[in-house]
């Protein structure tokens, strides 16, 4: 069945693009990629990648084993988090960009007929508040990466780390 041009449009979606018989936007190039090639890269495609990795380090880092069980490695990996979490602020405002510029062309429309200039002042103090909140994260996890700094394993009277027979001093 063809679209009917004089129902209306759903509260969904973007306004201005066609509609398709079943309610949903018809995407074009300039919204939506148009391969599967493409979608790869997203910018949300890699923040669900990251995403990814950090649930599979939660997945293996539960048990110790001999690549996870010594204070270099929690040095190691507090350095990566540290650099993870150091890039939050700026993710975090850039992620809300795509909206912001379609409000600045009056552009947004909110399901129900909401107050889109509502909406864009509850985006911004989130936003603002999600970018202080990852800036305090990324402080605190940089500590926790000093901190470890100088730790080790006190490998004395562990039968495993017994010094060589010819290295005795």
């Amino acid at each position: 069945m063809p679209p009917n041009p004089s129902a209306p449009t759903p509260a969904y979606g973007a306004p201005w693009l066609p509609i398709t018989s079943t309610g949903h936007p018809v995407s074009n190039p300039s919204t939506t990629p148009s391969t599967p090639e493409d979608t790869t890269m997203a910018p949300p495609r890699h923040l669900s990648d990251a995403a990814d990795a950090v649930r599979e380090f939660n997945h293996v880092s539960r048990p110790t084993g001999p690549d996870w069980q010594y204070p270099g490695h929690s040095y190691d990996a507090l350095g990566n988090l540290s650099y993870l979490v150091g890039m939050l602020e700026q993710a975090i405002d850039q992620s809300t960009r795509p909206v912001m510029r379609t409000y600045e062309h009056g552009r947004v429309r909110i399901d129900g007929g909401g107050d889109a200039d509502q909406a864009i002042r509850d985006l911004v103090a989130a936003r603002d508040d999600a970018m202080r909140a990852a800036a305090a994260l990324t402080a605190a996890v940089q500590r926790m990466h000093n901190a470890t700094s100088p730790m080790g394993l006190d490998t004395e009277g562990l039968p495993e780390f017994a010094d060589d027979e010819d290295d005795n001093r």
